[in-house]
């Protein structure tokens, strides 16, 4: 259900369920925890990305939906805060 519910929010790109979110991508179920992950990406907020740097080593969907944030954040106004994502990402050692 959580999983389902997390793909909606994301989908309607509901930023103020990001701190919901990051909790469930944090949490011990591996499904739920990739689908808050896509969700926040789909956010693309500042507050989505803090919450995806924080898993992005621990959930194997952070990654590939915090560029997808920074993407977002980028064609959004926040150009500066995307590039340090980008360089963040670019020296990771694990590919995205």
């Amino acid at each position: 259900a959580q999983a389902g519910i997390a793909m909606s929010l994301g989908n309607r790109r509901a930023a103020e369920a990001a701190p919901a979110l990051a909790k469930v991508a944090k949490g011990s179920d591996p499904v739920a925890a990739d689908a808050a992950c896509v969700a926040l990406g789909r956010i693309g907020t500042a507050e989505a990305a803090k919450a995806l740097n924080a898993v992005r080593t621990s959930v194997p969907s952070a990654k590939d939906a915090l560029l997808r944030c920074a993407d977002t954040m980028a064609t959004e106004g926040a150009a500066s805060a995307a590039a340090e994502i980008y360089r963040t990402l670019a020296v990771d050692s694990e590919p995205i």
